[in-house]
């Protein structure tokens, strides 16, 4: 009982935040590439971003996390892109729920990528090429392979 009244106020607080998230997006969008810079300055997604892709994130303008209405149940990213020559998408959003048997699963919107620019698939390639050097698959991980990556969703 005490989690659920825990859970009603989080929700309560998250409602209230709302303009000040807005506010703060709104300043954001006057520093270049913000989204950029915070992400390849993040101890664990430098680690993911390959020089192709700061070139795609650098057209990253705004980020949302939405919380589902019933906490517990999940949240969603929206990552909105200005235009940009890697891919058609305006939105990005990756979705992390349970299951019915309180297993995290992840969806991902799909990703609509332009002619010779994806980069999921120039990681891949990458990857294929270092096979002969034994690493693991999350090693091999990029930014865009972690998003379109629904089999592990941690």
């Amino acid at each position: 009982k005490a989690s659920e009244e825990i859970l009603k106020v989080e929700q309560k607080y998250n409602t209230l935040r709302k303009p000040f998230f807005d506010k703060r997006n709104e300043i954001i969008k006057k520093i270049p590439k913000f989204w950029l810079t915070s992400f390849i300055n993040h101890p664990q997604l430098s680690s993911i971003i390959e020089e192709d892709e700061e070139d795609a994130l650098q057209h990253l303008s705004k980020l949302e996390v939405e919380e589902f209405e019933d906490i517990k149940s999940g949240f969603k990213i929206k990552f909105f892109f200005d235009t940009n020559p890697y891919f058609e998408n305006d939105v990005l959003c990756k979705e992390y729920q349970l299951d019915s048997k309180g297993d995290p699963t992840s969806t991902s919107s799909d990703l609509k990528w332009k002619e010779g620019f994806d980069l999921t698939a120039k990681a891949a390639k990458k990857a294929s090429l270092q096979k002969g050097q034994r690493k693991r698959k999350l090693e091999n991980r990029t930014f865009f392979s972690w998003y379109t990556d629904n089999e592990d969703p941690s």
